[in-house]
């Protein structure tokens, strides 16, 4: 394959990260903010969230919902919170990789 395919692959592939990462961020920034906002205790919905916000978690925006819905949950629970902070320090944060 040359250089300049595999560029366009790339480029193409990075393309479609960063679409599906703002589609996701439309959907779940304004579900994460009522949940907060209105209180929602339903420990199934808060973790259907940050089940499916790790998952784009490459994306800034993305980490900066996924904390503020760890932070509220860790009134909730503690244990399950502590969890998901530890999952995504095991898949995105670098530190933890060294």
């Amino acid at each position: 394959m040359e250089n300049a395919e595999r560029d366009f692959n790339i480029n193409t592939i990075a393309q479609t990260f960063k679409a599906n990462a703002d589609r996701a961020y439309g959907l779940y920034a304004p579900w994460v903010e009522e949940t907060v906002a209105s209180g929602v205790r339903c420990v199934r919905e808060i973790e259907f969230l940050l089940d499916h916000i790790l998952d784009f978690c490459f994306d800034q925006r993305m980490v900066e919902l996924f904390r503020m819905l760890c932070r509220y949950y860790y009134d909730i629970d503690q244990r399950a919170t502590a969890q998901y902070v530890h999952a995504y320090r095991e898949l995105w944060d670098e530190q933890s990789s060294k």
